[in-house]
């Protein structure tokens, strides 16, 4: 199998499981998001940050530590195996990334509501 075959067939892989996942969180996701963002620009925006942290991640990860020498020195199995976790790995940072970024953003509102609600007892 050649190097640059084998390449094409992890980042197929990795777009494949990002696919999956994003099928799988998006329902929830634009919930969440439309419920922060008061314009439609703003959930337009974070809608397509998230679907590319999520599609970059694995891939990025993927190829900074992929040796892609299954041909030389590794079982096919192996490589295969090492490939699957990297883009597991890439999936599970860029959700930590999007995660954290959502969580930031509801935080503060979740502060505003309960500021805007204290204000509003002290004007009773």
């Amino acid at each position: 199998m050649s190097a640059l075959f084998l390449m094409l067939l992890h980042v197929l892989a990795a777009l494949m499981i990002s696919a999956i996942v994003l099928w799988y969180l998006r329902p929830a996701l634009n919930k969440t998001i439309d419920a922060m963002c008061t314009k439609q620009e703003d959930t337009n925006f974070w809608q397509r940050y998230t679907v590319l942290m999520m599609t970059m991640t694995p891939i990025i990860l993927m190829l900074m530590f992929s040796d892609g020498r299954s041909f030389m020195n590794y079982h096919d199995a192996d490589e295969l195996r090492v490939n699957l976790l990297l883009i597991l790995l890439g999936q599970f940072l860029g959700l930590v990334i999007v995660g954290r970024t959502l969580w930031k953003t509801t935080r503060l509102l979740i502060g505003m509501d309960v500021m805007n609600k204290h204000d509003d007892v002290k004007e009773s």
